[in-house]
């Protein structure tokens, strides 16, 4: 049964665009409460930009370790093969708050190229259990957030997931990822877990070179085709992540744009300090920190009901009733077997749907 969000919601209503999503399937409707802190309407009237086609060449990086050379060479490739635009963040962003031009950040000039459908990717791994072996899996397969233009796997502790060639990979330290459980849905209580993991991601400053940022979780089915293409038009500079689902932003895929993630950075701190959110650390888990933290920022929701199918969402089942539905993500399949049997449908779908879904020009 999906999870009720009975308490006032963080979440920023979208924009004035949808950047092309469908809206929800009929008979269901966005479960989402305007958040105190948030802007009642969300226009955009976004931040100064300017887009200039032009060729991208590789970035010379001199002290890049050894484990980064052959993600770097991956990335070269896959940037030779595609249009790549400059665009420059810069300014103070202004929202409309009843009737009344509401500036909130700070100014700040922030210059980067990136491929605008492009994906930096993230996962959290266990040390022990089904999630290292899946993982492992994955990346000898190149699928998941192996697919992506550059990754990133975190664990309590250094761990070899790959001995190469060309070069062995390591899953990141981290430190501690224990957690207890509890809340009224028994859940892992696990905000401060991935707190630390955003603060790795932000101190890398891998997101910067990319247009989005997608968390998945290790038993997530992930097609990150699928998200390129639903992704084509849409503008990573906008400060903006992709609600999930019907009852919020669920954790199994979360998708931030280059521009969220620089207001996530910068106001993380604000998040860990706001007392509500203090509280619901023994409630709730990491994604209800996050889109109560997004909402809490300004970040604009847009809503896109076709990343992800669950139980939790829509009433989905693609455990029982298979990954057929064209979506970009399904969750949860904890052993290689019923990953790669989900990943098979939906990859022959994929193949054979016509894509409708691409972001629209906004």
């Amino acid at each position: 049964q999906a999870e009720e969000d009975t308490e006032e919601s963080y979440d920023v209503p979208k924009a004035g665009t949808n950047y092309g999503f469908d809206e929800p399937q009929d008979n269901y409707t966005t479960n989402v409460v305007d958040d105190n802190y948030a802007a009642n309407e969300a226009d955009k009237d976004y931040r100064s930009q300017k887009v200039e086609d032009e060729g991208l060449q590789a970035e010379e990086d001199t002290e890049e370790s050894v484990e980064e050379a052959a993600e770097d060479e991956a990335e070269k490739a896959y940037r030779e093969r595609f249009v790549t635009s400059t665009f420059t963040v810069t300014g103070t962003d202004m929202y409309q708050q009843q009737g009344e031009a509401a500036s909130w950040y700070s100014t700040a000039t922030v210059t980067t190229t990136v491929v605008p459908n492009s994906l930096f990717c993230f996962a959290l791994m266990m040390p022990h259990g089904y999630e290292k072996g899946l993982i492992m899996h994955l990346l000898r397969k190149g699928q998941s957030i192996f697919a992506c233009d550059a990754y990133s796997v975190f664990s309590e502790k250094r761990i070899e997931i790959s001995p190469g060639p060309p070069v062995p990979i390591y899953a990141e330290a981290m430190g501690s990822m224990k957690c207890e459980y509890g809340g009224p849905f028994h859940l892992a209580l696990n905000t401060d877990v991935f707190v630390k993991a955003w603060r790795k991601v932000f101190s890398q400053g891998k997101f910067l070179k990319y247009g989005w940022t997608v968390k998945v979780d290790p038993d997530c089915v992930f097609l990150p085709n699928l998200l390129r293409q639903q992704l084509t038009h849409a503008h990573p500079e906008d400060n903006v992540y992709l609600n999930n689902c019907d009852q919020g932003l669920h954790g199994p895929i979360e998708v931030i744009s280059v521009g969220g993630m620089m207001h996530f950075r910068d106001g993380i701190d604000d998040c860990r300090a706001d007392k509500k959110m203090q509280e619901e650390r023994s409630t709730g888990g990491e994604d209800v920190f996050l889109r109560h933290c997004l909402g809490f920022l300004e970040i604009n929701r847009v809503d896109n009901f076709h990343l992800l199918s669950e139980k939790a969402c829509f009433w989905e089942d693609p455990v029982h009733k298979g990954c057929v539905s064209g979506k970009v993500a399904f969750h949860p399949f904890k052993d290689v077997n019923s990953y790669f049997t989900c990943l098979d449908q939906a990859t022959k779908v994929s193949k054979t749907k016509t894509t409708t879904t691409t972001a629209l020009d906004h």
